[in-house]
């Protein structure tokens, strides 16, 4: 990253200088070096608002929000999420979003419902108020678009939540923090989903010492779950991939594909830190296109023998 950074300012490359510092400031974030991080996504934010590219505000606005998020400095946070959120207005990302659901926003009863010729996103929703989205609706999705689960709040409410398979998919809008402290979330996805997500999103299951989460991602052999980028032309390292922390035992993949993720270096498509000894079972599944390795793992061991690997830039399974 640092090489192509170089030769972009070496031929005054500025779109392709603004998307790498970008990038290496969401890496930055990854790995807790949120100074840096800040720092460079204000670097790529002066580029995009030299050359006008509304799009790419957003993303530095929103990467900004995260970046302060993290370290719980929630008014600087809130203040990019909503500069981005105007933008993506403006420029129609959700302007024509028919339903869009803020704060503690949730449905009391959604089912059976049919969207008709609807060009962004239908349903804009925190992730804890997923759940509330019935069966039997008809979304009738755009390419790309899907239930957008926005990254305004994380999935840190206590209990069980089961995200149904519907003909549309969601789309991850950021780094989604699934855990609550003391109590447990349990998040199943059912078979047959596809789960979506933007530039720089991804899964942080029990990311906080003291959380705890269970992710049950079980398909079947016919109906495979299927996390993937949310690009029209997707590449290797479009998304960062699905993480596990602490307090994750009982968590479980069957029949998933995990495509398109490894955006860290570091971590690859699927990373297990301090998750204890097979606390997480996968089988099954499938790992592709990973711009880094498959699965990472420090201290912790899962047994991957029905894993398939292909196409991935790193290796199957790296212990750092």
């Amino acid at each position: 990253m640092e090489e192509y950074i170089n030769h972009a300012k070496s031929v005054n490359f500025k779109p392709g200088l603004m998307e790498a510092l970008d990038r290496l400031g969401h890496r930055e974030r990854q790995e807790g070096n949120y100074s840096k991080a800040i720092e460079h996504h204000l670097q790529s934010l002066a580029i995009a608002t030299e050359l006008g590219d509304s799009n790419q505000l957003a993303y530095n606005y929103s990467n900004l929000g995260q970046a302060y998020r993290r370290q719980d400095y929630n008014i600087p946070a809130l203040q990019y999420f909503h500069k981005a959120l105007k933008i993506q207005q403006a420029v129609g990302d959700l302007k024509n979003t028919p339903i869009i659901l803020r704060k503690e926003g949730e449905f009391t009863q959604f089912e059976g419902n049919t969207f008709s010729n609807i060009a962004t996103h239908p349903i804009d929703i925190c992730a804890n108020h997923v759940h509330t989205i019935g069966a039997n609706n008809t979304f009738n999705a755009a390419a790309n678009t899907g239930i957008l689960v926005n990254s305004y709040k994380n999935l840190d409410v206590p209990g069980n939540y089961t995200w149904l398979n519907h003909d549309a998919p969601y789309v991850i809008g950021g780094e989604l923090r699934i855990g609550a402290e003391g109590n447990r979330v349990n998040l199943t996805i059912e078979p047959g989903t596809t789960v979506k997500f933007l530039v720089g999103a991804g899964f942080q299951i029990s990311y906080w010492d003291e959380h705890y989460a269970k992710l049950i991602a079980e398909g079947t052999a016919t109906d495979i779950i299927i996390f993937t980028s949310n690009s029209p032309a997707p590449a290797k390292g479009d998304w960062d991939g699905l993480f596990f922390y602490k307090g994750v035992a009982g968590s479980s993949l069957k029949h998933c594909e995990i495509l398109y993720a490894g955006s860290s270096e570091y971590y690859g498509a699927m990373a297990l830190s301090q998750s204890g000894t097979n606390t997480i079972t996968i089988e099954n599944s499938r790992i592709a296109y990973s711009k880094s390795h498959s699965i990472s793992v420090d201290e912790a061991s899962i047994d991957y023998s029905t894993v398939t690997f292909e196409d991935n830039n790193g290796v199957d399974y790296k212990v750092f």
